[in-house]
């Protein structure tokens, strides 16, 4: 571009200063939009990318048949994985790990504090990125008592990341663990994480279930060797269980790291393509939707203003300028335009995403050193000034001088038909959002809202630390006796999730081919009733130690033992009789919150009910004074022990996290396209007031009504938002119908949700023309007469 043209540039941006800035501030949303979604994408596209051997690391997975179907999960069978890696070729190196990460006390000199952490094999930091800086790989684990902790847990237990290998911390008030190492912290978005390790013998030693191939209880991880084929490798694996477990009914293949977040979703053992990758591409269309709408304005006050700008065009081709450089002139305009919403958009990004930080629960951070940052937002502001400017660019610079000075000049019949399509489009996309945004809500709130088959509300729970097994029944009276806690009772597994599960048992009149998934919970006598469990036949348990061999089962186990009644019925274990059915309470749902509620046996033995306490608030109790009451009890009977409690219903929310945040994300970017769309209607809307000052002023000099003139004005704009809302209906209908395929549990799509979001998309725009308009019909007449 030369400096004279740049000049001109300049010169024509500032005098056309409130369109312009209408203009650069579209762009400036559209792109801070787009910069925020395109963030977070790379943050999910790049999970586990700190792990450099990414492309040859698996998890053993399993698919389990059951009564027609196959359940898809990560649990492995103790033994494999020193047998995969001397038996399966191309395997280079095999890790064991409990599964998830287990939460335990530490105490460091008078401090005491909880930490998430996991038990693995030395092997885990051979095959997973973990760069020491302190101590190393090969004598982390030289001790059996020892732990590698990450740098900020080394800050939260010694107040620094430094010179902490070799001291000691003491681990749940029982034994004494050595600092074997420290390694960088591990960011946010990778798939392993944790505060400490510990060797996993210790494990091992202290669950002798681990060493039997039945027992699924452990995460395996397989490194395979660079030249090695997974395909291969899952052929041979598919029968690898079966040969050593000829019972069981479960086959292993190797899933890779590269697909565990985008890619997890898996639908009667086959993986479906699913997961977040859904909606990593929902907002990514999204983005760059948000910027066409951003581009759609532009284009639309660019060629409402032609016959202003006609002249100018008319006298530079009576001076000699070509098509070619005009096109050039308007391209650069835009460019620079959309430059200035860019730098904008970066000031925009850097206020907002500490918020939006929180929102998603990531550490996104825009960094102008980062090459690909600098590239995307270069690629985004190019885009946006080529797409915004090449119909203006090309409409403007077709007109013929002679016409134009003769007021014949090109009229605006298809630039206006044009311009009406791009509004069009604007609001189906915005109607669009909204329908998809009220029924993203409509699932998120049916799912909260299900009936469980327990009541989560005032229910609070607690892990089971130190000596709340021992003086459960202490702890119990005290709680009761303050009047703030109804009932309490232990579990071996929290409510919400799956728990142990087993295929063995069987009954009378049971198919002996037919393979059934029964999740088994461990209880205490209170659990029913704590929960808020309705009983639907028979007892629940009693202070009774017979009960120790009775069972309260689900109505959906009753229903596979067929007759009548489940009470009295014998429940077996490989052929030897183990419990008897005392009671059936309602079915009750946990794990997949959408699923149907599979079938539940629970047993009542307070030694292995050793995992969660549960404690169900009193009618009218205050929560503050609650807590505060239950934190004194587990001071008094559990000393030593900080006490840690959340609420079950906080618990069943965060089940529902993706969807919460999907709906969030939906509600505020659907706001912007809105609010995008309104800033080029408005402008449009001005812009034909001002053209049609003389018609406004004439029309009131005979007579007609401001309401009349606002009419007017309003109802060829209004027109057009019927459409768009027309052609939007089927579009969303199809869109959501799809998304809410995935759920078990789903809302049906309704019409009154279409209503709403046509006549709230008329509103919206009768708002924003309405302004203009109104303005423009109380207009002096004789003003407006004499306007050029």
């Amino acid at each position: 571009m030369t400096s004279h043209s740049l000049k001109i540039t300049f010169r024509n941006m500032f005098r056309k200063g409130s369109w312009n800035l209408l203009n650069i501030a579209g762009l400036a949303i559209g792109i801070t939009c787009a910069a925020l979604i395109f963030l977070w994408v790379e943050d999910e596209t790049s999970y586990d990318n700190v792990h450099q051997k990414k492309e040859q690391l698996y998890i053993a997975t399993v698919n389990m048949k059951t009564d027609g179907r196959i359940f898809t999960h990560n649990s492995t069978p103790g033994p494999m994985a020193p047998v995969l890696k001397a038996e399966l070729p191309g395997v280079k190196e095999v890790c064991r790990m409990t599964e998830g990460t287990s939460t335990s006390l530490f105490t460091i000199g008078n401090n005491a504090l909880y930490a998430d952490g996991r038990f693995a094999e030395p092997s885990a930091f051979s095959m997973f990125t973990l760069p020491f800086v302190e101590g190393n790989a090969a004598t982390a684990f030289s001790q059996l008592h020892s732990l590698v902790i990450t740098e900020r847990t080394a800050i939260k237990f010694f107040g620094t990341s430094h010179q902490v290998t070799g001291k000691t911390v003491r681990m749940n008030n029982n034994q004494d663990y050595v600092i074997g190492g420290v390694v960088k912290d591990i960011p946010t978005n990778s798939s392993i994480s944790f505060e400490w390790l510990a060797p996993f013998q210790l494990f091992s030693d202290e669950n002798p279930g681990v060493k039997k191939w039945d027992n699924f209880c452990v995460n395996t991880y397989v490194e395979l060797a660079p030249e090695a084929d997974a395909d291969q490798a899952n052929k041979l694996l598919a029968q690898f269980v079966k040969q050593r477990n000829p019972e069981g009914n479960s086959s292993i293949f190797l899933f890779g790291m590269k697909e565990w977040r985008l890619y997890d979703q898996f639908e009667n053992g086959v993986q479906t393509g699913g997961g977040r990758i859904t909606y990593v591409r929902l907002f990514s269309f999204i983005a760059w939707i948000i910027l066409l709408i951003a581009c759609i304005n532009f284009m639309n006050l660019s060629t409402a203003r032609s016959e202003k700008k006609s002249k100018e065009v008319g006298v530079r081709k009576v001076l000699g300028a070509g098509r070619s450089g005009l096109i050039g002139q308007f391209i650069s305009e835009t460019m620079f335009m959309s430059f200035i919403a860019a730098i904008l958009a970066v000031l925009l990004v850097t206020m907002l995403l500490p918020a939006f930080n929180t929102l998603v629960q990531k550490d996104l951070s825009i960094s102008l050193n980062n090459p690909r940052h600098i590239f995307s937002l270069l690629l985004i502001s190019v885009v946006c000034g080529l797409v915004a400017g090449s119909y203006p660019s090309f409409y403007l610079s077709s007109f013929n001088p002679i016409a134009v000075f003769k007021g014949t000049g090109k009229r605006q019949g298809s630039a206006t038909f044009i311009r009406k399509g791009l509004v069009v489009l604007q609001f189906s996309v915005s109607i669009i959002l909204i329908i998809c945004t009220v029924i993203v809500y409509q699932q998120i709130d049916h799912a909260r809202n299900r009936e469980l088959g327990f009541e989560r509300k005032k229910l609070i729970a607690m892990d089971v630390q130190g000596d709340m097994v021992k003086h459960f029944d202490a702890i119990d009276h005290d709680l009761r006796m303050s009047g703030l806690i109804s009932s309490t009772a232990l579990s071996d597994h929290n409510t919400l999730t799956a728990g142990n599960n087993t295929t063995g048992f069987s009954w009378e009149g049971k198919d002996p081919d037919k393979i059934v998934l029964i999740s088994v919970r461990v209880v205490t006598t209170d659990f029913l009733h704590t929960s808020g469990m309705k009983l639907a036949e028979g007892r629940t348990f009693e202070n009774n130690p017979s009960d120790t061999l009775n069972a309260v089962i689900t109505a959906s186990f009753a229903k596979l033992m067929g007759g009548n009644s489940a009470i009295g019925k014998i429940i077996y274990d490989d052929n030897v009789p183990v419990l008897r059915v005392i009671g059936v309470v309602n079915d009750y749902v946990y794990g997949d919150i959408y699923s149907n509620a599979d079938p539940v046996v629970f047993v009542c033995n307070k030694t292995h009910a050793n995992a969660v306490m549960y404690m169900r608030m009193s009618e009218n109790a205050d929560a503050q004074r609650t807590l505060a009451t239950i934190e004194s009890v587990m001071k008094k009977h559990n000393p030593g022990y900080p006490v840690y409690f959340r609420f079950v219903e906080d618990q069943f929310n965060a089940m529902l996290g993706s969807e919460l945040l999907i709906g969030k994300l939906s509600r505020i970017f659907a706001s912007l396209a809105i609010l995008i769309s309104c800033l080029g209607l408005f402008g449009l809307a001005a812009f034909t007031a001002e053209r049609r000052t003389k018609e406004i002023g004439v029309r009131k000099v005979m007579g007609a009504s401001t309401t009349g003139i606002t009419t007017l004005l309003s109802k060829d704009f209004l027109k057009l938002v019927i459409i768009a809302a027309v052609m939007a209906f089927p579009v969303a209908w199809y869109a959501m119908h799809r998304w809410l395929q995935q759920f078990n549990y789903r809302v049906s799509v309704q019409a009154w949700v279409f209503v709403a979001a046509g006549v709230l998309a008329v509103i919206i725009a009768l708002l924003t023309i309405g302004f203009q308009s109104v303005r423009a019909a109380k207009m002096n007449p004789v003003k407006s007469l004499r306007t050029e």
